[in-house]
């Protein structure tokens, strides 16, 4: 009498993480600093700033948005990890935010 025996695969994978979560991520902290950089230098000057740290913002802004964009186009990607991804598109969520008051504020005062 023979036993069968069925043979189990055991499938070893290395899971990478997403390159594009981590532009988001990337981007969402380089928004994020700026943002700090800015608000110090704008109080250090008492408000009055030129129109080269609002331009930098501006790009702050955009780097915002871009951190943004690769967040949410990422997320269906298989076979891939994604702290990054989840964590740049929160940090740029608030920063789009953050960046939206600061400009509706700037624009009404």
């Amino acid at each position: 009498m023979r036993l069968s025996r069925r043979r189990r695969e055991i499938k070893l994978v290395t899971i990478k993480e997403n390159e594009d979560g981590i532009v988001a991520f990337a981007s969402g902290v380089i928004s994020a600093i700026s943002f700090v950089v800015l608000v110090l230098v704008s109080f250090a000057q008492g408000g009055k700033s030129n129109a080269g740290i609002g331009l930098i913002g501006l790009f702050s802004l955009i780097f915002a948005i871009v951190g943004l964009v690769y967040g949410t186009l990422n997320i269906k990607k298989g076979d891939r990890t994604f702290f990054f991804t989840k964590a740049g598109f929160f940090i740029n969520v608030i920063m789009v935010l953050l960046w939206v008051i600061i400009l509706i504020f700037g624009l009404y005062n």
